[in-house]
Parts: structure tokens; sequence; C-alpha cells
């Protein structure tokens, strides 16, 4: 089980995490408070209720224009790529590969009509996952969708 020391604001709306070995290294955050963390890693922004870290809801959808600004923000294309996802939803060099990596000829068709007809994208799309996994290389796939979505639609 993993331990963080979060500093939460007057709302305890978590500001800061920070990973810790063992809890004497809590007492360099004399405001801090210790948090175990068994699955997700607690984000800025979470609330903390009774010492525990409650992440805010999954959106089950986000805009063309939050994953363009998202996928930017973390590195995983470029702005060039994300303003061109958003005017003219030319895929990114990374969605590309993975329609293209598709074999069965059914499924990579749906992936393009959800690529090029969607007005949101759904985090159960399996193009969405397909795209996760290649990002994440199958690790942690649907925790790091549920930060990116989260993240995404706070844009």
């Amino acid at each position: 089980m993993t331990r963080y020391v979060v500093i939460t604001d007057e709302f305890a709306v978590i500001q800061e995490t920070h990973e810790i070995e063992n809890v004497d290294e809590a007492l360099e955050f004399p405001h801090g408070i210790v948090l175990s963390a068994e699955s997700e890693k607690p984000e800025i922004g979470w609330r903390v209720d009774n010492r525990v870290a409650v992440a805010p809801p999954v959106p089950k959808t986000i805009s063309y224009r939050q994953l363009a600004l998202e996928a930017k923000s973390r590195g995983l294309i470029t702005g060039a790529e994300a303003l061109a996802l958003v005017t003219t939803k030319t895929l990114p060099t990374i969605f590309r590969a993975v329609i293209d990596s598709i074999q069965n000829s059914d499924a990579r068709i749906d992936a393009e009509i959800t690529a090029a007809g969607a007005s949101e994208l759904n985090i159960d799309d399996p193009l969405i996952i397909a795209i996760a996994t290649v990002i994440t290389n199958g690790t942690n796939v649907q925790s790091f969708l549920n930060s990116f979505f989260r993240s995404a639609a706070a844009r």
C-alpha cells in the first residue's frame, strides 16, 4: 500500500500530493494529512473526507477540444497536432497508428467513423481504450483514462 501526504485548502480540496516511503517523512509537511491509497494516486482537485481521498466522478465524454488540450499538455501530441485535430480532425500520429494497426476491417472502419464523425469521445469507446492501451503500454489503462478524462473535462 502506498502512502501519501496531501496538503488541502480550507475546503478539504487537495492542493499538493507527495508520495512518502514511511510515516516519519510526513513530519516534513506539518499541515499535511497522511493517506493510504490502494488504487489511484490522490490528485490535485480531489477532496479529503474522513482521511480518505475522494476522486471527483469520471466524466463519460469529452470534446475534441478537451482531448487536444489535455493530450498536448501531457506531451502526447504536439501543438500542431492538437490544432489540426480540432480544426480539421486530422488525427495525431499516435492515434493514426492505433487505427492503422486494427486488423479486423469492420473494427477499423468503426474506429475511422468514430474519429471522423464523433462530436464527443466516450471513455468506453474501443478506439479510446485502444489508444490509452498503447500510451500506457497496457499498464493501468483505466486509471490513466480516469485521470485523463477528469483533467480534460476541467478544460
